[in-house]
């Protein structure tokens, strides 16, 4: 499960604040999220990654479009507008992979 919240900060000795209400939320059991990126033009639209070897496209809070990748993803850029992203690969075989 992955929570994005609107502001996590430090207090003075390095602990974390109390966590606020998270604008969204999106449990799925027996998944590790590596990386979650939203579309720049939109606070509702999510793309997120896990340990399912999948690219989930997220809007509010429900799974919307899905993407098999077959590998484990690391990480997410997306481009402005979300016109195209990379992905980048988390497998031992395939270092530096995008």
């Amino acid at each position: 499960m992955w929570k994005l919240h609107p502001g996590i900060s430090q207090n003075k000795d390095g602990s974390e604040k109390k966590e606020v209400n998270p604008i969204q939320k999106f449990p799925l059991k027996n998944v590790n999220f590596s990386c979650v990126a939203n579309k720049p033009d939109s606070k509702a639209i999510f793309y997120a990654v896990g340990t399912d070897k999948s690219i989930k496209e997220i809007e509010n809070g429900k799974e919307k479009l899905r993407y098999e990748a077959g590998v484990n993803i690391s990480q997410l850029v997306l481009m402005h507008g979300a016109r195209a992203f990379f992905a980048g690969i988390a497998e031992d075989d395939k270092p530096g992979s995008i």
